[in-house]
């Protein structure tokens, strides 16, 4: 009918894709059509000098009840050359930060994945909302278990934002009041320690540099 505009959800598709530094070599080694995929780490080389890849899916599959959609972290394997060495599998489901009702269900993603520079653990920003509810926290997940350990508390954090130095020590985003400064965890302590204090000004989306010198 020319008179009426016809708009038609088309299926979507989540990759991830691998390239060597000069952009060559590209290879998809995960895909996923059941949801989206909302973050990616990669480990460093293991002594098999392979890589571990983490990515969140924000899926409706398999979600509890009362949740719209969950956050699941899948791992893949490749070798050096990003030929897949094994195939995409589950490494944990997180729970909803929030509690969802048959009304009002709960949706949760992950906004960033880093791992260790052992290789042993991905650290994972989760962010769960329902309606204006909207709760956030970082999760340490076993990259052979599975298994999760709270690094931050949930909270109303809508800048929280997490990774790892490649000395290991834990750096994260966290808002006191209306400033969001910059946190840390040193490797083998439980206690965060304040780096910034910078008044009218928030500091987010970290990253440090390889010689852990700078933020």
């Amino acid at each position: 009918n020319e008179d009426r505009a016809v708009i038609r959800q088309e299926d979507t598709v989540s990759q991830v894709i691998t390239t060597a530094p000069d952009g060559s070599n590209e290879k998809v080694v995960a895909e996923e059509t059941d949801g989206n995929i909302t973050a990616v780490g990669i480990s460093p080389p293991t002594a098999g000098n392979e890589y571990d890849i983490a990515y969140g899916v924000e899926t409706k599959n398999n979600c509890k009840t009362n949740e719209y959609t969950c956050a699941v972290v899948n791992k893949v394997t490749t070798n050096s050359d990003s030929t897949e060495s094994t195939d995409p599998a589950t490494l944990a489901t997180l729970d909803s930060l929030v509690t969802g009702t048959k009304n009002n269900k709960s949706s949760s993603w992950v906004n960033n994945l880093s791992y260790s520079p052992d290789g042993q653990t991905v650290l994972a920003t989760q962010y769960s909302t329902k309606f204006f509810d909207v709760k956030s926290s970082v999760i340490a997940i076993d990259n052979d278990t599975g298994g999760q350990t709270t690094i931050v508390a949930k909270s109303s954090d809508p800048y929280l934002n997490a990774g790892y130095a490649d000395n290991g020590t834990i750096y994260y985003s966290k808002t006191t009041g209306l400033n969001t400064d910059i946190w840390y965890i040193i490797p083998g302590e439980t206690t965060s320690q304040q780096l910034t204090t910078t008044k009218n000004m928030s500091e987010y989306f970290l990253d440090v540099s390889p010689d852990n010198k700078s933020v």
